[in-house]
C-alpha cells in the first residue's frame, strides 16, 4: 500500500464517527476528481487528493455538526475546482473553516452559494467575501438566518457589486439588523433586483439608504420598493442624477426619500426624455434655494409642460424661485401650482386654450349663435358617463350640451387656438341649429325625390315590427335600411357636415376666414388617397368634397364616372339650402354607387385626376331604380342592394376630420328619444322604456365606442349608462344633502365644476400672500320644506316683540320727500341761506348764490343677504343646565362630531328638550323678516354649511328676488345643523349673489356661532390662521366692490379671532346668545340708517 492510499484510509476511518450520508459523499466527490485528473483543465494530482480529503476531516471536526458543512464542501469542490488554482481552493476552504468554527450552519450556505460566486471574484477577494457573510453573524439564530440569507443571495448580488460597495452595503443592512431582523431580510431579498436595475448609481443609492437608516427605518423598505418600481422608468444616466439629488435632500428629517423617489420618478417619465437633463439641471437650482421645493416643481412639470413649451419652463421656473427667495410659502405654492401666480405666468406663456378660463366665454359665444340657452362642457365629462363617446379630446354634442376639449393648442398662438375653439364650437352649434338630429323617416326631401318609403328595411328592429313606434327612432329606422351599416353611417356624417359647413358659412358670416382656415388644414392632414382601396379611395373623395376642396383630387380611373356622379349628388347637397332629410336622400343613392364597387387594390398607373369643379351637375333620372338599385321593393332590386362586392378587403370607415369632433346622429336621437318617454312616464302619459328594449336598439348601433379592453357587446351597460342618463336621479337621502365621505382625502389639485348649480371659487392662502386657484366647490340649492308650524309658534310667543320691532322700523321707513338746502336754483327760497347772505354783504363780503332750496322724493334703495352658519356646533344648546341635563356629549373632532350628530339626529325627537343656537338664529329670520317687509329693503337669507372644499353647501331660504310667501315660511322650519364651517367660499358666493342685485347700499350681513373651520382648511399646524385669514380675505372682496359686511357671532370667545378677521370692518360680540333675535333687527336698523 502506497503513502496515497495510507493516507486516504485514515480519512476514511474518521468519516465513520460521522452519518454514513458523509462517507458516500466523499467517495463519489474522489472518484469525480480521481477521473477529472485526465482532463488537460485539471491538475489535481494525489497530492492535491489527499490534502482535500485531510480538509474535509478539519472542517468536520469543527463543531457539533460541521460534517454538513463539509459535505457542502465536497458537493461544491468539482464545481469550483476549474476556475480556482489550488492555493486558491486551499484559501477558499480555510475561509469556510474559519466560518465551520463559528456556526456550520453558516459555512453550509458559504459553501453551497460558491460555485454561484466565485466567478465573480477574483481569489484574493474570496476570504473578504467570507468575511462579510461572517460579520452578520452575531451568535443569534435571527443573525444566522441574516448571513445564511447574505450567502444564499451573494451570486445575484456580485453579479452588480463590487467587493467595496458590497461591503459598504452590509454596513447598511447591520444597522437595519439592530431596529429589525425582518426588515433586513425583506432588505436582503429584493436588493438583487433593485442593484441590477441602478448601473452606476449604485453608490449613491448605498450611501442614500445609510443616511436614511440612521434617521429612521420606517421608510426603508419602501426605499427598495419604490427604486425598484419606479427608478426604471427613467434612463440610468437621469437615475444617478435623481439619487444624487435624493441624496441631498435626505438631510431634511421629514422628507420621505421613498415618496421623492416615486414621485418624482413618475413625474419625469411623464416627459419627453430628451427633456429630462433640463428638469434636473433646475432641480439642482432650486436645492441651494430652497430644497423643499424640488418635490413640487418636479411633480408639476408634466402638467406646467402640457400648458407650455419645453423651452418656457426655464421662465417659469424663474418666476418661482424670485418667489421662493421672498416669501417661502408664496413660492411653495408656485410650484404646486395653488397659486394664481403660478397660473397667470403659465397662462401668459402658454399658447393653449384651457376650457376652464373661457368656459364662460364660450357659453355667451353659444347663447349668441343658437339663439338660446345652451350649456358648455368639457369633453372628459362625456366621455366618463359610458354611453358611447369615449374621446376626452374631440367636441361633440349629445343634443343638448356642446362638449369642447379641455385643452386646446393646434396652433403656435394663443390668437389662432382660440379662433380654432371658436370653429369646432360653431360646428357642434350647426349641427343643433340646422337640424341634424331632427330628421324624421316620414318627412319628405325637398331637394331629391324620395326614395325611403319605397324601401325595405335590410335589418329591421324587432320594436319595429312589434308596431312600438314610439320606441325606435327616425336615425334607427334610416340606417336599419342599410346592409353595410358603417359605410351608411360614414356617407351620412360626411355629407351632414358638408351641409352644415354652407349653412355656417351662409349664417355665420364673422367665423368664415377661420372656418375656411379649418377646412384647408384638414384638407393637409388627409390621408394619400392612392394608398387606398378603391371604395374607400372613393369614400375620401367624398371627405374632401365635404371640405371643398378647390385642386384636383386623385380617383380611381375604373370608377370615375361614379366619382363624378356621387360629386354632383354631394354639391347638390352642399350648394343648397339643403335639409337632413335630403342629406339622407342622397346618402341611399352614394351608398347604391358604392356598394358596387370592389374595395380592391389599384395599381399606381390605374389613378387619374378628377377637378371638384368638373363633376356633373345632378338631375335625378327618370329611372331611378336603375341607376341606384334598390329603390324599390321588387326581389332583384333588393338583391342588387344586399349585394357584398367587398370580398377583396374589409372597409374601413375615413380618417377623422378633427375640426368637425364626434357626430353621432343615431345616439343622439336615441338619447333625446329616451329623454321624452321618461318625461312621458314621470306624468303617467306612457311606460318607460324596459332595459331589454333598449339594448335591442343598441345591438345594430355602430357608433356606440369602447374604450381600451372593454367589451365591443356589452350592451347591457351602455343600456344602464343610457337610462341613468335619461332618467331622473333619485332623490337624495339626507335631508336634502347629498352624500359626504368625512374621510376623503384632499388630493391638493384644483377642481373642475361639471354639476348644475355648482361654482367655483378661489381660496386665500396667506402663507403664500396668492390665492389657490379653483380651489373650492359651492354647491348650490334650495333648502327642503317643512312645516308653517315653527313660523307661527314663533310670531305667537314673541308677539309683543314683533310689535316693537315693526314700530321702530317704521320710524326708519323714509318720507316721500326730503328737502336739499343751499342749491344755485330751486323751486323755493332757502331761508337760513337768504339770511347768511345778507350777512355777508352787510360785512361787506361777496355773498354766495345758492339761496334756493328743492324738495326731492327719496327713495330707501338697499338690499342685504343674510348668511346663516348651519354646521354642527349650532346644535349646542343654550342654557348650559340644561345641555348637561340632556347629556350633551359631542366630541370635539369634526368628524366625529358629525358621525355623532348623525346618530343623535335619528333619535327620537322627544330627547331634545332644550333650545339650541340653530333654535335662535330661525327665530331672528323670522323676527327680521317681518320688520325687512315694513321697510321695503331688498332681502335673502341663506344658509352655508358643508364637508371640504369641493362640498361647500350653500342654502336658499329665501332669495333675494323672492317675495315672502308660504314656500319660504315652510323653509325655515327646515334650517338645521349640518357640517363643518368654510366660510370663504360661502362668502364669496354671496358676493356673487349680491352682485347681480341693483342697489346704493348692499349689506352682507354674517351670523356666526364660531370660528371658520372645515377639513383640510389650511395646511397643517396653521388651520386655524389659514381659515380665518381667508375668510378676512373674502369680507376685504365684498368691501371693495361696494358691499358692506358685518359680522354678528355668539361665540363669547370671538374677539380672540375676530380682530384678525374683520379689521376696521364691523362686527359684534353676542356676550347673551338669548339676545339674537332681540338684537339682530337692531343692529340691522343702525347698519342701514
Amino acid at each position: 500500500m502506497d503513502l496515497y492510499q495510507e493516507r486516504i484510509n485514515v480519512v476514511d476511518v474518521q468519516l465513520k464517527q460521522y452519518p454514513s450520508a458523509l462517507a458516500q459523499e466523499f467517495n463519489r466527490t474522489l472518484e469525480m476528481l480521481i477521473q477529472s485528473n485526465n482532463s488537460p483543465d485539471m491538475k489535481f494530482g494525489k497530492n492535491e487528493q489527499v490534502i482535500w480529503a485531510e480538509l474535509v476531516i478539519e472542517i468536520s471536526k469543527q463543531a457539533v455538526r460541521s460534517w454538513e458543512a463539509a459535505a457542502e464542501f465536497m458537493k461544491a469542490s468539482p464545481k469550483v475546482f476549474p476556475f480556482l488554482s489550488f492555493n486558491d481552493i486551499i484559501k477558499w476552504a480555510e475561509t469556510g473553516k474559519l466560518i465551520c468554527s463559528k456556526t456550520p450552519t453558516l459555512a453550509a450556505s458559504y459553501f453551497r452559494s460558491s460555485p454561484g460566486s466565485l466567478p465573480y471574484l477574483s481569489p484574493s477577494q474570496i476570504e473578504d467575501w467570507g468575511q462579510i457573510g461572517l460579520s452578520l453573524y452575531k451568535g443569534s439564530w435571527r443573525s444566522s438566518a441574516i448571513a445564511t440569507r447574505f450567502f444564499e443571495i451573494s451570486p445575484e448580488l456580485l453579479k452588480t457589486l463590487s467587493i467595496p460597495q458590497l461591503q459598504r452595503f452590509i454596513e447598511f443592512i447591520l444597522i437595519i439588523c439592530e431596529d429589525s431582523y425582518d426588515l433586513a431580510n425583506d432588505c436582503l431579498t429584493i436588493s438583487s433586483n433593485v442593484f441590477s436595475t441602478l448601473g452606476d448609481s449604485r453608490d449613491y443609492f448605498i450611501e442614500l439608504i445609510i443616511k436614511s437608516s440612521l434617521r429612521s427605518t420606517r421608510d426603508i423598505k419602501a426605499i427598495f420598493e419604490n427604486t425598484n418600481n419606479y427608478l426604471p422608468l427613467i434612463a440610468k444616466k437621469q437615475q444617478l442624477r435623481l439619487l444624487q439629488i435624493a441624496l441631498t435632500l435626505s438631510d431634511n428629517n421629514e422628507f420621505s426619500v421613498s415618496g421623492f423617489i416615486e414621485s418624482s420618478a413618475r413625474s419625469i417619465s411623464k416627459i419627453n426624455s430628451e427633456h429630462h437633463s433640463t428638469l434636473l439641471d433646475l432641480s439642482e437650482t432650486a436645492i441651494n434655494i430652497a430644497p423643499s421645493s424640488v418635490s413640487a416643481f418636479l411633480n408639476s412639470a408634466p402638467i406646467v409642460l402640457n400648458r407650455i413649451e419645453a423651452t418656457q419652463l426655464r421662465e417659469w421656473f424663474d418666476e418661482g424661485i424670485k418667489l421662493l427667495s421672498d416669501n417661502f410659502d408664496s413660492g411653495m405654492a408656485f410650484f404646486r401650482l395653488e397659486s394664481n401666480t403660478s397660473e397667470s405666468v403659465i397662462e401668459n406663456l402658454s399658447s393653449a386654450i384651457e376650457f376652464p378660463r373661457i368656459k364662460e366665454i364660450i357659453h355667451l359665444y353659444c347663447r349668441a349663435l343658437a339663439g338660446a340657452e345652451m350649456t358648455v362642457e368639457s369633453s372628459e365629462r362625456i366621455a366618463e358617463k359610458g354611453i358611447g363617446w369615449v374621446s376626452k379630446e374631440r367636441p361633440t354634442t349629445e343634443g343638448t350640451t356642446v362638449f369642447l376639449p379641455p385643452q386646446t393648442q393646434h396652433f403656435s398662438t394663443k390668437t389662432e387656438n382660440f379662433e380654432w375653439l371658436k370653429v369646432i364650437t360653431t360646428h357642434q352649434i350647426g349641427h343643433l341649429e340646422f337640424g341634424s338630429f331632427e330628421f324624421q323617416y316620414d318627412k319628405p326631401s325637398t331637394l331629391l325625390e324620395n326614395m325611403r318609403p319605397e324601401m325595405n328595411s335590410k335589418n329591421p328592429s324587432t320594436l319595429l315590427q312589434d308596431g312600438d313606434m314610439t320606441t325606435i327612432t327616425s336615425m334607427q329606422r334610416f340606417f336599419d335600411l342599410f346592409p353595410e351599416r358603417q359605410l351608411a353611417l360614414d356617407i351620412f356624417k360626411t355629407l351632414e357636415d358638408g351641409r352644415v359647413a354652407k349653412h355656417i358659412s351662409r349664417e355665420y358670416r364673422g367665423i368664415v376666414s377661420a372656418y375656411n382656415k379649418a377646412q384647408r388644414e384638414a384638407l393637409k392632414d388627409r390621408p394619400n388617397i392612392e394608398t387606398l382601396p378603391a371604395r374607400e379611395a372613393i369614400v375620401e373623395f367624398l371627405v374632401r368634397l365635404s371640405l371643398y376642396e378647390k385642386s384636383n383630387i386623385k380617383v380611381p380611373l375604373e370608377y370615375i364616372d361614379s366619382a363624378k356622379l356621387i360629386g354632383g349628388i354631394a354639391n347638390l347637397i352642399f350648394a343648397q339650402f339643403a335639409s337632413v332629410e335630403d342629406t339622407a336622400e342622397a346618402t341611399i343613392r352614394i351608398y347604391s354607387i358604392l356598394n358596387q364597387i370592389i374595395n380592391e387594390e389599384i395599381p399606381d398607373e390605374d389613378w387619374t385626376d378628377l377637378d371638384p369643379d368638373n363633376v356633373m351637375d345632378y338631375q335625378e333620372p327618370d329611372d331611378l331604380d336603375k341607376v341606384f338599385p334598390g329603390s324599390n321593393s321588387s326581389e332583384q332590386s333588393e338583391d342588387i342592394f344586399d349585394a357584398t362586392q367587398d370580398s377583396e378587403g374589409t372597409y374601413a370607415s375615413p380618417q377623422e376630420v378633427d375640426f368637425r369632433g364626434d357626430f353621432k346622429p343615431e345616439t343622439v336621437q336615441l338619447l333625446s328619444q329616451l329623454k321624452m318617454v321618461q318625461d312621458k312616464a314621470n306624468q303617467g302619459d306612457a311606460t318607460p322604456l324596459t332595459k331589454e328594449m333598449l339594448e335591442q336598439l343598441l345591438k345594430e348601433n355602430v357608433e356606440i365606442e369602447t374604450s381600451e379592453g372593454e367589451a365591443k357587446d356589452n350592451t347591457s351597460a351602455f343600456a344602464n349608462n343610457m337610462m341613468q342618463e335619461a332618467g331622473t336621479p333619485p332623490p337624495a337621502s339626507d335631508s336634502q344633502l347629498p352624500g359626504t365621505n368625512i374621510d376623503a382625502e384632499d388630493d391638493g389639485d384644483s377642481l373642475e365644476s361639471n354639476e348644475p348649480e355648482t361654482h367655483l371659487y378661489d381660496e386665500w392662502d396667506f402663507r403664500a400672500d396668492d390665492y389657490r386657484p379653483r380651489w373650492c366647490i359651492v354647491r348650490e340649492r334650495v333648502i327642503a320644506e317643512g312645516t308653517e308650524d315653527f313660523w307661527h309658534q314663533t310670531m305667537e310667543q314673541n308677539a309683543m316683540l314683533v310689535s316693537e320691532i315693526r314700530r321702530q322700523f317704521e320710524l326708519t321707513a323714509p318720507q316721500s320727500f326730503r328737502k336739499i338746502r343751499h342749491l344755485r336754483d330751486g323751486e323755493d327760497f332757502d331761508f337760513d341761506s337768504v339770511i347768511e347772505a345778507m350777512i355777508d354783504r352787510r360785512l361787506g363780503i361777496n355773498p354766495t348764490d345758492h339761496i334756493y332750496s328743492r324738495r326731492n322724493k327719496t327713495e330707501r334703495d338697499v338690499a342685504v343677504l343674510f348668511l346663516l352658519d348651519m354646521s354642527a356646533s349650532t346644535a349646542e344648546a343654550i342654557d348650559e343646565a340644561k345641555r348637561m341635563a340632556d347629556q350633551w356629549d359631542a366630541p370635539d373632532d369634526p368628524a366625529d362630531y358629525l358621525i355623532w350628530l348623525r346618530q343623535r339626529r335619528s333619535e327620537p325627537v322627544a330627547r331634545k328638550s332644550y333650545k339650541r343656537i340653530i333654535d335662535l338664529e330661525k327665530e331672528s329670520v323670522i323676527l327680521l323678516t317681518m320688520a325687512l317687509e315694513t321697510l321695503g329693503d331688498s332681502y335673502g337669507f341663506y344658509g352655508f354649511s358643508g364637508y371640504g372644499r369641493e362640498n361647500v353647501e350653500f342654502y336658499t331660504i329665501k332669495d333675494l328676488n323672492e317675495s315672502l310667501n308660504d314656500r319660504v315660511r315652510k323653509r325655515v322650519d327646515k334650517i338645521a345643523p349640518l357640517h363643518a364651517t368654510r366660510m370663504g367660499p360661502a362668502i364669496r358666493h354671496s358676493i356673487t349673489k349680491l352682485e347681480t342685485i341693483e342697489a346704493k347700499t348692499k349689506l352682507l350681513f354674517l351670523i356666526s356661532d364660531g370660528r371658520p373651520q372645515d377639513r383640510g382648511y389650511s395646511r397643517e399646524g396653521v388651520e386655524k390662521e389659514y381659515a380665518v385669514h381667508d375668510t378676512r380675505m373674502a369680507l376685504l372682496e365684498a368691501k371693495k366692490k361696494g358691499i358692506n359686511p358685518f359680522c354678528l357671532t355668539v361665540d363669547k370667545s370671538g374677539h380672540d379671532y375676530l380682530k384678525t378677521m374683520m379689521g376696521d370692518m364691523g362686527y359684534e360680540v353676542l356676550h347673551e346668545i338669548s339676545e339674537l333675535p332681540r338684537r339682530l333687527p337692531y343692529l340691522y336698523q343702525k347698519l342701514t340708517v
